[in-house]
């Protein structure tokens, strides 16, 4: 759901103040049988009750007991099988969300391993969001929290940090 959620916000939202300005969004799950089910966007009324009327009314089409999102707003977002821990997809990237995975499952040294390949992967001046009760190793891999975010799990890549190859 989260994936295009952040379509539909961008649809919605945000791509009206930046015309011709792109979103690509990719998700990944290590889980095949998720990764089909996400792909074809058909959801519970529950599962979209909460979204913004004009969203729900526009962006889904009625399918018997399901809400299916309508096939434009699902260009744009691509799922990948992949597991973090072997390797993340290609970047830089302006916002990374990890969210309830890497800093609530894997012990510390593979979350800082993890960690330093996200960095890698964001742009200068980008987005970590990670789930809001985690925590971030103690170095932070230069990363800063996001004025004002501090704690809903938002960090900012440091604008000096260069993007460099995943580690």
């Amino acid at each position: 759901e989260e994936p295009y959620t952040l379509r539909l916000a961008w649809e919605f939202a945000v791509a009206p103040l930046y015309p011709g300005t792109a979103l690509l969004v990719v998700a990944t799950d290590v889980v095949e049988e998720l990764l089909a089910r996400a792909r074809a966007a058909c959801y519970s009324a529950n599962s979209v009750k909460l979204l913004p009327r004009a969203w729900r009314e526009h962006g889904f089409e009625r399918a018997d007991y399901s809400y299916c999102l309508r096939a434009r707003y699902r260009d744009g977002v691509e799922f990948l099988c992949a597991d973090v821990r072997a390797g993340l997809p290609p970047g830089p990237f302006d916002l990374i969300l990890c969210r309830n995975l890497v800093f609530t499952y894997f012990d510390e040294p593979t979350q800082r391993a993890l960690l330093q390949r996200m960095v890698a992967q964001l742009r200068p001046g980008a987005a970590l969001v990670i789930g809001r009760k985690e925590r971030l190793p103690s170095d932070g891999a230069g990363l800063v929290p996001w004025p004002g975010a501090e704690r809903l799990g938002i960090f900012r890549k440091s604008e000096g940090e260069v993007v460099g190859p995943g580690v």
